[in-house]
């Protein structure tokens, strides 16, 4: 059933949403949540959901992978135009509140911990040290981690910046790092793509759970908003978000 994208008319005349909406995935660093792959791979967590927002409606995702930094600048700045993508509630202290609206419906919580390669000699017995001074922790180069990154390096710890997830774990399998700063669901469900054992690695929470839900231009309509909060809440209702986040072994 097609839905109305007319909004309630304003100082300049009603809002007209767009036809095509531009659906932001933030380079390679996304997965799995989002990422340009062959159709026979899947596409992520957030894309499966957004498609099934959108299914039945006058509305069509347009894909653009663009590097975090970028987008977040981007964002900021006001250079982007009807785009939707993924966003923890946090990253409303990141960019004016004008350019962005969240979803009402929270869809997972995103776990930070730091994750240690068990290979390593040096980790045989992995464990909390009770300094992180001297210890080299793996960051994704672009990604703020909600305080967390200064914490450590107020405390002591050596920040190695990596492009994308897999360059982290390769620099925790080469030994470059002692951890990596990142979430267990991710890092198992790339683990399990590069065909190697989750037990190679260890996770110590650090106390600091995200929600993660829908992040749009503030430009949108009223009505559309209105739109993807209430298809967010049925789809959760019907457990059909449920179903996604297991697909990619999310919690």
């Amino acid at each position: 059933m097609l839905w109305c994208c007319w909004a309630k008319a304003g100082p300049a005349g009603p809002i007209i949403d767009p036809a095509k909406i531009t659906y932001l995935i933030n380079g390679s660093a996304g997965q799995p949540y989002q990422y340009i792959v062959p159709v026979e791979e899947g596409s992520g967590i957030i894309t499966d959901i957004l498609n099934a927002v959108f299914e039945g409606s006058s509305f069509e995702l347009d894909p653009q992978a663009i590097p975090v930094k970028r987008v977040k600048r981007f964002i900021y700045e006001g250079k982007l135009n009807y785009w939707v993508t993924y966003g923890f509630r946090s990253w409303t202290q990141a960019a004016p509140d004008d350019n962005q609206y969240l979803a009402e419906v929270d869809l997972f919580h995103y776990r930070y911990a730091l994750i240690g390669y068990r290979d390593q000699a040096q980790t045989a017995a992995l464990s909390p040290p009770v300094s992180w001074y001297g210890k080299r922790v793996v960051v994704i180069s672009g990604f703020q981690y909600s305080g967390v990154k200064k914490q450590l390096i107020a405390q002591g710890a050596e920040i190695i910046g990596a492009q994308d997830q897999f360059h982290a774990l390769e620099l925790l399998q080469r030994g470059r790092g002692d951890f990596y700063l990142g979430n267990p669901d991710r890092v198992s469900y790339l683990w399990a793509k590069l065909g190697e054992p989750w037990q190679r690695f260890e996770s110590f929470p650090v106390g600091v759970t995200l929600p993660v839900t829908i992040m749009m231009d503030n430009a949108f309509s009223d009505n559309f908003k209105r739109f993807v909060n209430q298809r967010l809440a049925t789809l959760q209702q019907t457990g059909v978000i449920d179903n996604i986040l297991a697909r990619y072994s999310v919690q």
